[in-house]
């Protein structure tokens, strides 16, 4: 194991436990849902493989499921969607030459704008799987959709700047 996947490895421990921290003790509101766990699925390296970015998004989910105290699954199954689409994402938006030179986004490699759509379409796959999951027979789809929105603002500003202070520029 390498320096750097120490890094990320300690700083995705980090920010599971700060994500249950979270769960059990920050309520915005009913329109707003926290969630720091897209960047962790973001931030593992871009080689793996599908498989091994869907086991990991489970395993992670379940871990904040469990720390966070709310209902055990909703961010399992959400973080494993978001997971599975990974390997997608990274394929569409980062070309190969990219992929070569960094094994992690970076923002001097990837850029802010790239990063930006590539957490953009897993947050929207996060979140969208949660409130469908959690609303399922209860909440109209006007509600869903109010909240979809509201959540996904404040989660995308979160996602970019953990990417920029987790990733700060070498001098």
């Amino acid at each position: 194991m390498r320096k750097r996947d120490l890094k990320y490895i300690i700083i995705a421990f980090i920010l599971l436990i700060g994500q249950g921290l979270i769960d059990s003790f920050i309520h915005i509101g009913l329109y707003i849902h926290l969630s720091i766990l897209p960047y962790i699925i973001l931030a593992m390296p871009y080689r793996n493989s599908t498989l091994s970015n869907t086991f990991s998004a489970f395993l992670i989910g379940m871990i904040a499921d469990i720390l966070g105290g709310g209902i055990i699954g909703l961010n399992t199954a959400a973080l494993t969607a978001a997971g599975f689409a990974k390997r997608g994402l990274v394929s569409v938006l980062i070309n190969k030459d990219l992929l070569e030179k960094e094994p992690r986004p970076t923002p001097q490699i990837t850029g802010i704008g790239r990063y930006t759509v590539m957490a953009t379409f897993a947050i929207m796959i996060y979140l969208g799987t949660y409130f469908t999951i959690e609303s399922i027979g209860s909440w109209s789809w006007m509600l869903n959709i109010l909240r979809m929105i509201c959540s996904f603002l404040v989660n995308i500003f979160i996602t970019i700047g953990l990417f920029i202070i987790c990733n700060p520029r070498r001098q």
